[in-house]
């Protein structure tokens, strides 16, 4: 975990992890007591990705008292010690989509959206079933979510290089924090993987730094593809590969309900 997860664990040392816990949900409830649920959600992941970027792109949440944003700090530095033992546990772990759907989803109008997460064990059959092709050392979800399957894909593989879009903004918000949380380097772009309508958001995580920008698909692969010298091919093959086919690693099973997984 990169080093500013490391100096929140230290300042959290000896502080029992359900306390922990505790302290994050407590937090949220509060703002949640004085803000609409899904907007101190939406703040929160805001200013996380404010917190681990030097990005003009990145913007801290408006709208709060100086005290309620002293409140997201504290919430902030729970996080990351919760995900750094969750991590250090299982390998890898979606506290933040996990949140989601118990605190979120099941209680605001966003239920209204059929969303659904990816559960961990079908991530885990998903990666073993792709498997690993060396030569292109690429991941690429076109309906990551919270990024469950590319987290658990690079649990297997570090190093891959990630690639996640998604419909939902809120959802590649999520995934953006997921990659930081695990050191994953990769690329998340709010986009509609079906028409490739692109929403003017592309997050560059690399290192554990989130680098906002609207640049063109093929200006994120470059920069990325530089900065990790992991992808050899042309900037055109990169593109034509991580756009198609590349790796794709997610998974939809039909229900009666024709909900997704």
């Amino acid at each position: 975990m990169h080093q500013k997860t490391r100096k929140v664990q230290r300042e959290w040392n000896g502080v029992n992890k359900m306390d922990i816990e505790a302290t994050f949900k407590g937090n949220m409830e509060k703002l949640s007591r004085m803000h609409e649920r899904s907007k101190v959600y939406v703040d929160f992941m805001d200013y996380f990705i404010y917190q681990h970027s030097n990005s003009p792109g990145a913007a801290l949440p408006t709208g709060y008292k100086k005290e309620e944003m002293n409140i997201f700090q504290e919430s902030c530095k729970a996080f990351e010690e919760i995900m750094a033992s969750l991590i250090n546990k299982h390998g890898w772990y979606d506290y933040i989509g996990e949140y989601y759907e118990e605190y979120v989803l099941a209680s605001s109008k966003a239920s209204n959206k059929g969303q659904f997460y990816t559960p961990r064990q079908i991530s885990d059959l998903l990666s073993q079933i792709v498997g690993y092709k060396n030569e292109e050392n690429t991941a690429y979800d076109p309906a990551c979510g919270s990024a469950r399957n590319l987290c658990e894909y690079h649990s297997k593989h570090p190093g891959v290089l990630c690639v996640g879009e998604d419909l939902d903004e809120s959802a590649c918000k999520m995934a953006v924090i997921n990659f930081c949380c695990h050191d994953v380097n990769g690329v998340v772009r709010w986009v509609d993987a079906l028409t490739r309508e692109y929403f003017g958001v592309t997050w560059r995580i690399l290192n554990g730094q989130v680098y906002v920008t609207d640049d063109s698909w093929l200006r994120a692969v470059e920069d990325i593809k530089d900065a990790c010298t992991i992808l050899t091919a042309s900037d055109e093959e990169i593109a034509t590969a991580l756009g198609i086919v590349a790796e794709v690693i997610s998974y939809e099973n039909e229900e009666e309900d024709g909900n997704k997984i």
